[in-house]
């Protein structure tokens, strides 16, 4: 039975974050004459806004538990899983206004670099369904713990190293609007932000286990 408190945790909190992101992308859409290419890029821009607070959630709930454990941190750090799964879910609006615009027969891609991106971005959707099938403990367990950590630990830096490099591209195609340059940016520093997060607690980990082998030397030359 779905109830308020459910809606918090695990499949509960997954419904809630898709449907409002899902509500959002439609909304937009409503509003948006999809009758040409600059359309289809404005929802393509759409969703990955809508996705990227999902892809940061999950990417530093570890982060924020190990440097500020609390009971926030511990419910992010405990539904990060469906965090990630609220991700991908909401990715599939980019993917369907992706589809949407090459059928137009436009460009992804500028002509220049376009071989690179997209064989970038296929690398990066390789690696989320990997990372979403394996997910489920039906196909997680047939991995080694160690397998499975470094698919799911490189996966999301790709994902989020994806996210850091688009935007200052972004920044310099959409140079004569300064309304989406200032958008670029703030999406640049978040994600950022992000990354330090997980850099500072990398830190805070191996500071700490310096100290303890530090300790570990002088009690065994006391």
């Amino acid at each position: 039975m779905l109830t308020v408190a459910s809606l918090n945790e695990r499949w509960g909190l997954f419904s809630l974050l898709v449907f409002i992101a899902s509500i959002v992308v439609l909304a937009c859409w409503f509003i948006t004459n999809l009758s040409g290419e600059q359309e289809y890029r404005h929802m393509i821009r759409v969703s990955v806004r809508c996705s990227l607070p999902l892809l940061i959630l999950a990417f530093t709930a570890s982060a924020l538990n190990r440097l500020w454990p609390c009971e926030a941190s511990a419910w992010l750090l405990r539904n990060r899983k469906y965090l990630g799964l609220a991700f991908s879910a909401v990715m599939l609006w980019q993917i369907l206004f992706i589809v949407l615009l090459i059928s137009t027969g436009a460009s992804l891609f500028p002509p220049g670099p376009a071989a690179m991106f997209i064989v970038s971005d296929l690398i990066g959707y390789t690696l989320l369904l990997s990372m979403t099938v394996t997910s489920f403990e039906m196909f997680r367990n047939r991995m080694s713990p160690v397998a499975w950590k470094r698919l799911h630990r490189t996966g999301i830096y790709y994902i989020w190293v994806i996210y850091l490099y688009s935007f200052p591209i972004g920044i310099y195609f959409s140079r004569d609007n300064h309304m989406e340059v200032a958008g670029y940016g703030f999406l640049f520093f978040i994600t950022l932000a992000a990354g330090i997060l997980r850099l500072l607690a990398w830190g805070k980990d191996s500071k700490i286990t310096f100290n303890k082998w530090a300790d570990n030397i002088v009690k065994a030359t006391d």
